[in-house]
């Protein structure tokens, strides 16, 4: 048995820290656009990460301002993002009934792996997640959605993918996992089953609204050890409410 995890915006909130950095460093002229600019440039770098975390923001901060010397804001930038960043409530005893229940963890993240590893540790995630079981495109070779980095993941780490769960909060990125053959829950406010492409099979997602719904539907399945045909609603869809904080 084993789950594996996105990170940003599933463990923790990404947004609105990277909003209040950008904001503290932008003079008030650059303040309504620079938010959009960054994460247009971030998405655009997909595929050319530099491996050096400074070289990395700073040639972001350079793209969305078009100021060169905007990259000397670097450390600047990545320390008022990290000094924000905090786990999501029942992510921390999540991760410790696993552990404690010899569940394979793991983590698969389109990002950076140098700029996801610097998050991990400011969260603490070090005891549960580091070089050996946080997959990347650039160890990957393919990224989210493709079902290649799944499948490469659960082969990384030495289970099936019919015996792994993978936790995220991207329909567009995460759902990939259905094609490798995974259980999926997806933590999305806004989302529903009804709302899955025909040929993704509706029985092995499972919406839920925030990361405590989700903890709760993970811990039913890794205490069955069973994952096909396991439904915490009955329909397809987490259907106990009320857990979320938020």
């Amino acid at each position: 048995m084993a789950v594996l995890f996105d990170l940003d915006g599933t463990l923790y909130d990404i947004v609105l820290p990277m909003r209040e950095a950008l904001q503290q460093i932008a003079p008030p002229e650059m303040r309504p656009t620079i938010e959009e600019r960054f994460w247009r440039s971030y998405f655009a770098m997909e595929d050319t990460f530099p491996n050096d975390l400074r070289e990395f923001i700073g040639a972001l901060l350079e793209s969305a301002t078009g100021i060169p010397e905007w990259k000397q804001k670097a450390d600047e930038l990545l320390e008022l993002f990290l000094s924000r960043i905090k786990l999501f409530d029942g992510v921390e005893p999540l991760l410790e009934r696993l552990a404690s229940s010899n569940t394979v963890l793991g983590m698969v993240t389109n990002g950076p792996l140098v700029f996801q590893l610097a998050k991990i540790d400011r969260l603490g995630l070090k005891p549960w997640f580091g070089r050996s079981n946080v997959i990347t495109p650039e160890i990957a070779g393919a990224a989210k959605p493709s079902p290649v980095i799944f499948r490469y993941s659960c082969e990384l780490l030495g289970v099936r993918p019919e015996d792994s769960i993978f936790v995220g909060d991207n329909p567009l990125t995460d759902l990939g996992a259905v094609e490798a053959g995974m259980n999926v829950v997806l933590i999305d406010k806004t989302w529903n089953n009804a709302d899955l492409p025909l040929h993704v099979e509706r029985s092995t997602v499972f919406p839920v609204r925030c990361f405590e719904e989700a903890a709760l539907v993970i811990t039913r399945m890794a205490i069955s050890r069973e994952c096909k045909g396991v439904d915490p609603g009955g329909t397809g869809t987490y259907s106990k409410r009320g857990t979320c904080s938020n």
